[in-house]
């Protein structure tokens, strides 16, 4: 070989090794933003307020969760009985399985990229030593697609009620310095699922709710579906632990909000976002498998190149199609204002996302 030659394969190994490392940036743009309605506005009290925290499209319809007790005595679980979501409260249908009642707090839902299954987890960020009371708050329910009405419960045996026997293997996988033990307290606020493992994603961390550090951790735990029963067949690892760019947003902390598997392109849509008194926001990230286990995460940006920031407290985000993103809100009792409209404490915003 010519030394010309050769001076040409190495430019050409060197650009395809630069093609194969450089970061892709995601663009997006919020083709949408408008707000539902949980329930009637007079129906709104100190203890039922619509502060929606998961979301999931299952190719028909809209399953929303919300993270407070709804009242009526109905659940904290609706459908929108549409391909896409809508503000027209005709089609909201509220399931009626008193387990969806037992369970309490939900954060985050999911689907298997085959669609077969879809769950739906608490936030597991609370206990009571020596009673059931709480037990409903550390609850992850599954079913097959189709099957709403239908829910089991994911647990050790197969048969408890709730999922509060998974918080010692949830509280030793993040053990630390401090905590060498397992820490005392964890909030799990995302939750994700390919065909063979299930995806925990961790917002909160420490000794105890009062004084939590903010932390955007993903556990991976593998599990078999066999005669309609979800089981854990392996070990629980956490395989990432990102810092965010804390320049982001000053010295707001971000956490983690919700971790969904887009399996259109083979990937993670990962949601941070912050929460002061008087004010929320959140950013959008992906990664690849590989990106997540190797501890790297993209943020998304607009099409003029900054930073896609929601103004809002974006909890969880499910994937339509190979561009399109749903991303629904939990703004807590603020009343959050986004292009004029004021939401109402009966009402939560949502966001269309179109990726190009």
């Amino acid at each position: 070989m010519t030394k010309k030659s050769l001076l040409i394969c190495s430019i050409s190994a060197l650009l395809f090794v630069q093609c194969r490392t450089s970061k892709i940036v995601e663009v997006a743009e919020i083709k949408e933003q408008n707000c539902i309605s949980c329930f009637q506005p007079e129906l709104v009290n100190s203890k039922a307020t619509c502060e929606t925290s998961a979301i999931v499209f299952d190719g028909t319809k809209i399953l929303i969760a919300n993270d407070k007790d709804m009242p009526d005595g109905r659940t904290s679980v609706f459908a929108i009985l549409s391909n896409t979501i809508t503000t027209d409260t005709s089609k909201i249908v509220y399931l009626k399985n008193p387990i969806f009642k037992a369970a309490k707090k939900y954060e985050d839902f999911a689907i298997t990229p085959n669609q077969g299954l879809i769950f739906l987890s608490t936030g597991f960020d609370r206990v009571k030593d020596n009673s059931a009371e709480w037990d409903g708050f550390n609850t992850i329910l599954y079913w097959e697609k189709g099957q709403d009405e239908s829910p089991k419960v994911l647990s050790e045996d197969g048969k408890a009620t709730s999922s509060v026997g998974l918080r010692k293997q949830i509280s030793k996988v993040l053990a630390n310095e401090k905590f060498p033990e397992g820490v005392p307290y964890f909030k799990v606020e995302g939750f994700a699922a390919t065909n063979t493992h299930l995806y925990l994603g961790v917002r909160e961390i420490g000794e105890s709710f009062q004084n939590p550090i903010y932390v955007v951790k993903v556990i991976e735990v593998p599990y078999t579906f066999k005669n309609g029963v979800v089981s854990l067949s392996g070990a629980m690892k956490v395989v990432a632990d990102f810092q965010p760019d804390k320049q982001l947003v000053g010295d707001v902390k971000l956490g983690l909000s919700s971790i969904e598997y887009d399996r259109f392109n083979k990937r993670f849509v990962i949601l941070t976002s912050y929460e002061t008194p008087e004010n929320v926001g959140a950013y959008l990230w992906t990664a690849s498998l590989n990106d997540l286990r190797s501890n790297k995460i993209s943020i998304v940006k607009s099409s003029n190149g900054e930073v896609l920031k929601l103004n809002t407290k974006a909890e969880d985000v499910t994937v339509v199609d190979k561009s399109t993103l749903y991303i629904i809100n939990d703004d807590d009792r603020l009343k959050t204002k986004v292009n004029g409209q004021t939401r109402q404490l009966n009402q939560a915003f949502y966001q269309v996302i179109s990726l190009k």
